[in-house]
């Protein structure tokens, strides 16, 4: 029916697009459908109105989209194409380590589904074969990985699960789940660096969402001044400003051997860190090392003191 769908050019759909007529009688969907002898009948006149915008090039069939379709036995073997593809992506796997290659894939098992091999007595079967699964049977999915020769993160969903999560099928949530929880630590213990992921054109297969899932977080952090300043409260952060704004005087003082500047911030660089001292409370051990560094200027200032043509 799809194919019939089809076979309606765009210069036909506007054509019945102009005879339409709102709350005219004769004019409506169903009986241009009926009219033109539209196999769809009215909803499918309903999807070119609300896909027409005046032009004809506005109801030009779409390309669509997600996976695509299986091709047939027969078609495999004309297609040329497909079969160079196929030559080029082993060349590919090819030059790389099997260790490095992990291939992911879902398969739908149902619950009257024969086993390849079965051991029964003998004249009897252990399953019925059927031609057509049963919408009664009970569906298995199964989500796993092969890496070399070796599965790992198998993952089954039964009826009962699927229920729970209120899901019909394997979906892309299903497989960022499956990726968080056993994919991604499976291949963290194979301590493997730069490794492939292999899967095919399945709508479960979210590019996107399946790279963000072997994300675990991004964390920022601010610069270090920033940080450390933003832990001393604002009497601290006074303290420092004068502290920080008295040794930059006291290297221009030395520079100039100037001695009477240099006793005079000298005294003012000691009760500084005094205070500092006082609240000291409030730093870590990297804000002690801080003073630490501050105090050791001091005492070399004192040696500058005693001696200033040592400098």
């Amino acid at each position: 029916m799809a194919n019939e769908y089809e076979k309606y050019t765009s210069t036909f759909k506007q054509k019945v697009l102009e005879e339409y007529r709102p709350g005219i009688y004769g004019s409506g969907f169903k009986l241009l459908a009926k009219r033109f002898k539209i196999k769809g009948g009215h909803h499918l006149i309903m999807c070119w109105y609300q896909q027409w915008d005046g032009t004809v090039q506005s109801l030009n069939a779409k390309p669509r989209t997600g996976r695509p379709r299986t091709l047939t036995n027969e078609e495999v073997e004309l297609d040329e194409n497909h079969w160079i593809e196929i030559g080029k992506f082993r060349k590919f796997l090819q030059q790389i380590s099997n260790d490095r290659l992990i291939f992911i894939d879902e398969i739908a098992i149902y619950g009257i589904m024969p086993p390849l091999r079965t051991l029964v007595a003998p004249g009897h079967q252990s399953f019925v074969i059927v031609d057509k699964l049963s919408a009664y049977a009970e569906r298995f999915d199964f989500i796993g990985a092969i890496n070399g020769s070796k599965p790992i993160a198998c993952m089954t969903s039964t009826p009962v699960d699927r229920k729970a999560k209120d899901i019909q099928s394997v979906r892309k949530e299903v497989i960022h789940e499956w990726i968080v929880k056993s994919l991604a630590p499976a291949i963290n213990r194979l301590n493997i660096d730069y490794v492939y992921l292999i899967c095919d054109r399945s709508r479960a297969h979210n590019l996107a969402e399946m790279m963000q899932a072997f994300i675990m977080d991004i964390l920022t952090h601010a610069s270090a001044k920033q940080t450390d300043i933003d832990l001393l409260s604002s009497e601290s952060k006074s303290i420092f400003n004068e502290l920080r704004d008295t040794l930059n005087e006291l290297s221009n003082a030395i520079t100039t051997n100037n001695i009477s500047i240099i006793n005079s911030l000298n005294e003012q660089l000691s009760s500084s860190v005094q205070k500092f001292r006082v609240l000291s409370d409030e730093f870590d051990n990297e804000s002690d090392d801080e003073l630490n560094k501050y105090l050791e200027q001091r005492i070399d200032i004192e040696s500058i003191d005693d001696n200033p043509l040592a400098f």
